[in-house]
């Protein structure tokens, strides 16, 4: 479990026409009912898409909307996310993501997680509590995402596909969804192209994790003061 949460990454390349195997696929589906949801109303479904023509579709209105994206927010708004990539190059790599994130033609399936919360029992007026079908959901996608990693298959999330109101209402209609149904993604699934590197590090545990109030920084077991003067304790008395 803990080697496919490390070494996941997004795979937006994968090889055509190659099949993932319908055994290690019904895997890879059947985990994504065992997310955790609120009272246990699993309010999720999702279409699996492997038909050709809908995913060269899908690919075209992700294209389209990329383009739009592109156009609207200049590359400068997201280049410190590319920190890793030389700086003469990110321009490049941002414009030319309208060409990479066709990867839904390419892939072997593509899953569409959707939310169903309408056709749930509920309690209305719980304000917040709202969102907590998008808690399920993507802990389903999660799911999904790491049995993917676990079984070799991989795994790319193309969330632009149903960005646009205007071209999600395509969506609706083209795949006969129910306006009272809310799409999430694109999950692709695929044979990948070739192995990624290791992933970008992560902030440290103790930037993001407080310790019992907000702010006061959670310790390492390594580096807590009782662990540290006993250290020293032991060094002095020896």
């Amino acid at each position: 479990m803990f080697e496919a949460i490390y070494t996941r990454r997004s795979m937006r390349y994968f090889k055509e026409g190659e099949k993932i195997p319908d055994w290690k696929l019904e895997r890879i589906l059947d985990v994504a009912r065992w997310a955790p949801s609120g009272e246990n109303m699993q309010y999720w479904k999702y279409i699996v898409i492997r038909d050709q023509e809908v995913k060269r579709w899908i690919a075209d209105i992700s294209e389209e909307t990329g383009i739009m994206v592109m156009g609207r927010d200049p590359w400068e708004v997201t280049q410190d996310r590319q920190w890793f990539m030389p700086e003469h190059l990110r321009p490049y790599a941002f414009q030319g993501f309208t060409k990479v994130i066709r990867y839904p033609e390419t892939a072997d399936v593509v899953l569409i997680p959707c939310i169903t919360s309408a056709d749930t029992d509920y309690p209305t007026g719980m304000g917040e509590a709202a969102y907590h079908p998008y808690v399920g959901i993507g802990a389903g996608i999660q799911n999904i995402w790491l049995a993917a990693t676990a079984l070799g298959v991989g795994c790319g999330f193309n969330a632009v596909a149903v960005a646009d109101t205007r071209r999600s209402e395509e969506l609706f209609d083209y795949l006969g969804i129910p306006r009272s149904v809310k799409p999430i993604t694109a999950l692709c699934l695929g044979v990948p192209a070739f192995l990624r590197a290791a992933a970008p590090s992560r902030y440290p545990l103790e930037s993001i994790m407080y310790d019992e109030v907000w702010g006061n920084p959670y310790r390492r077991l390594d580096y807590r003061e009782k662990k540290v003067e006993k250290m020293v304790s032991t060094v002095s008395s020896t």
